[in-house]
């Protein structure tokens, strides 16, 4: 089962992408960094955790009006 979130602000460094994730929590509500395999790693940050692909368009949408950023999507991926 996997569920969908919105990915933002990949960072090759840790410190970085920590930081996006507190910004993000107190913006909106949820986000999770999750590490990307390969040389170098790549940090990502998740914001939200719907069930369904609808619940997190409707945040995407949110996120691209908020940051005039035209290139966000949805993931889905398991929570684990």
């Amino acid at each position: 089962m996997g569920v969908f979130a919105v990915p933002v602000g990949p960072s090759a460094t840790l410190k970085n992408a920590d930081h996006l994730v507190t910004a993000m929590k107190s913006r909106y509500g949820e986000a999770r960094l999750i590490a990307r395999d390969g040389e170098p790693i790549l940090w990502c940050v998740l914001i939200g955790q719907a069930m369904t692909e609808n619940g997190s368009r409707i945040l995407a949408n949110r996120i691209r009006q908020e940051s005039s950023d035209g290139a966000v999507f949805v993931v889905r991926f398991d929570p684990r």
